[in-house]
């Protein structure tokens, strides 16, 4: 129709990061649990705190369920609005032709309805041209007839279509109240005319109506109540009018509604709560009139809406958060009122937008940061989840390196994630100082600007051997596919790439005179346990709980390949 006028999971209670080393070099921390070098919350843009929190066992174990878009919780109810008078019947010409055989194609008998159907055209033809004129008449065969269809069995007049840009001239009448007789009626489309006058209440009586279209017309009014009573009504353009008065509403009950589109028509009061109902919709076209008030939460129940327009009107208050569930949405007008707060960044990558100069996007939230160690001296993995619409790139910025916290340390500059785009997720950070810690912050950049920042993850980069073989730090992610030695020890694993592991703290058992390390996959949670010096397997949990190692089978899984490698090699000389 064109323009109308006016128109990898993180724990959810963030799990300690890792202690920076404070002595001449690291060793295994006490205690026995595991734990993931995850973030520490930085709700803000603000440079995050700088203490390091404590070790806890078994904070991995936690698994985060990302946030949901948010959802209506309650339906308001706009109150009633009074139901519009009935129309007065309009006076039609005293003995108006009837149809004849010529005209319906059979007798009169054979086809009652049709002919009743046909009588009242011929009735209304005058009241609705005006000074205009249709070639509805009793010589021509109704299915000639300007806009006419016939159809279904027993025949009836199914569609009254006549587009004023077509003809040579335009109606200039009015609509007559026997309209509401022709109940066999699917579509009426008057549209670009010069009507006036007022909606007949009358059809409301068009039960079987899908079709509505009275707009560009000079109508005046209210838009009458009864048409909530249309219940097969799926379209209803009254753009371009001049009516008044509220948007009735007893049009939330029009559960086959797809398209309301009342631009430029002349309409006051508030939007309706109960226009959140019609969950059918996909365009809601209200833009251009004196509508106030605040915009209904409930119209963000409409996730099959594709356009959105409010332009031009006296509406005001906060957006609701609850139009962020409207992600299908292809087009989104609401320049030109007196709203506040921001647009939700789930509606930032709308295609089409008119916001004015008081409005704006979000900033894009906050996104779930996971660092990991890749083996390699120097090198992090920056990987991180997010919900953000409307980005454009990714940034990050670190803070470090550092041997012993001294709470000086500043943030460097951020720094655009190269060649990175909405879908990226990823980033492998190279270039930092081995064997040190640092703090580790992304956001991303959007429509809307710079993003909130995720939380902060303290993380020591890995240190890697004279005999190249790279050391797990304790309670940082490590990826596979290579071999790794277990902390300080003088035992190596390989692990295979499909498997990220965390090498849990260190405990010393004064009785057995050991100390023991925890060696999970934060996959599956599988964990095996070792004596530190004699590379003793005192614990598999896959073991423990099945009674064997491997599956049924015989061929190994990852997790047993890796507890399998599990070998002496010595310890280098520094």
């Amino acid at each position: 129709r064109g323009d109308a006028p006016g128109a990898v999971a993180q724990s959810a209670t963030p799990t300690p990061a890792p202690t920076l080393p404070s002595g001449d070099a690291p060793s295994l921390p006490s205690g026995g649990g595991v734990t993931l070098a995850t973030a520490t919350p930085s709700p803000t843009s603000t440079p995050s705190s700088a203490s390091t929190p404590e070790i806890s066992d078994d904070s991995h174990l936690g698994r985060t369920t990302p946030t949901p878009a948010p959802v209506v919780t309650a339906i308001r109810q706009t109150a009633p609005t009074p139901p519009t008078p009935e129309t007065t019947a309009t006076t039609l010409p005293a003995n108006p032709p009837t149809c004849t055989t010529t005209t319906l194609g059979g007798t009169r008998a054979a086809n009652a309805l049709l002919a009743a159907d046909c009588d009242t055209l011929l009735a209304i033809e005058s009241t609705l041209a005006g000074t205009d004129a249709l070639n509805w008449a009793p010589g021509t065969a109704l299915t000639s007839w300007e806009g006419v269809t016939v159809g279904d069995t027993p025949k009836r007049v199914t569609q009254i279509v006549i587009h004023g840009g077509k003809r040579a001239s335009k109606l200039n009448g009015t609509l007559a109240t026997q309209l509401g007789n022709l109940t066999g009626l699917r579509r009426l489309d008057l549209n670009d005319h010069s009507l006036t006058g007022a909606i007949p209440t009358q059809l409301g009586k068009l039960m079987a109506l899908t079709y509505l279209d009275l707009a560009d017309n000079a109508l005046t009014g209210r838009v009458p109540t009864q048409l909530g009573s249309l219940a097969k009504l799926e379209s209803l353009w009254l753009w371009g009018t001049s009516l008044s008065g509220p948007l009735p509403t007893q049009l939330g009950v029009l559960t086959k509604l797809r398209v309301l589109s009342f631009n430029g028509a002349s309409l006051s009061g508030e939007i309706p709560t109960q226009v959140g109902n019609l969950t059918a919709l996909t365009e809601v076209a209200l833009g251009g009139n004196s509508l106030s008030g605040e915009i209904p939460p409930e119209l963000g129940s409409l996730t099959a809406l594709t356009r959105l327009e409010l332009q031009n009107n006296s509406l005001s208050g906060a957006i609701p958060a609850e139009l962020g569930n409207l992600t299908k949405l292809t087009l989104l007008r609401l320049s030109g009122n007196s709203l506040t707060g921001c647009v939700p960044n789930t509606l930032a990558g709308v295609a089409t937008h008119n916001l004015g100069t008081s409005l704006s996007f979000c900033p894009a939230p906050a996104p779930e940061l996971t660092v990991l160690a890749d083996g390699v001296a120097g090198v992090l993995i920056l990987e991180w989840t997010s919900t953000a619409q409307g980005v454009t790139g990714w940034q990050y910025r670190t803070r470090g390196p550092m041997w012993k916290r001294t709470g000086q340390e500043t943030w460097s500059a951020w720094t655009s994630i190269p060649s990175s785009s909405a879908t990226t997720r990823s980033y492998r950070l190279t270039g930092l100082m081995a064997w040190r810690g640092y703090d580790v912050e992304v956001r991303a950049v959007a429509v809307s600007g710079a993003g909130m920042v995720s939380a902060m993850v303290t993380i020591i980069t890995i240190p890697v051997g004279s005999d190249g073989i790279p050391r797990m730090v304790p309670n940082q992610v490590t990826v596979g596919g290579r071999t790794y030695r277990i902390g300080g020890l003088a035992y190596v694993i390989d692990i295979p790439t499909s498997l990220r592991v965390v090498m849990g703290s260190g405990r010393y058992s004064w009785n057995a005179g050991s100390l023991t390390v925890r060696v999970t996959d934060t996959d599956s949670e599988d964990y095996f346990v070792i004596n530190g010096n004699t590379g003793e397997v005192l614990e598999n949990s896959r073991s423990a709980a099945s009674g064997i190692s491997g599956s049924s089978d015989g061929i190994l899984t990852p997790f047993d390949q890796m507890v399998s490698s599990l070998r002496q090699v010595a310890v280098p000389n520094p």
